[in-house]
């Protein structure tokens, strides 16, 4: 299975989808990701169908 890695430094990654985007909350927890409930946000407001469903992954960093 692919792991995702980031930047020399990096700790974790988060992503966001629509709530809408069923595939995307299909695919990242196959991929190791979480969710996190408390960075959820709607960047628009007066947009209800705006909702962000908020993933994170957190790198299992080696020495």
């Amino acid at each position: 299975m692919p792991t995702a890695r980031g930047p020399p430094g990096a700790v974790r990654v988060v992503l966001s989808t629509r709530r809408t985007t069923r595939g995307a909350q299909r695919l990242y927890p196959r991929l190791g990701f979480t969710r996190a409930p408390e960075h959820a946000s709607n960047p628009v407001p007066h947009l209800d169908d705006v909702f962000l469903l908020t993933y994170e992954l957190t790198f299992r960093h080696t020495p």
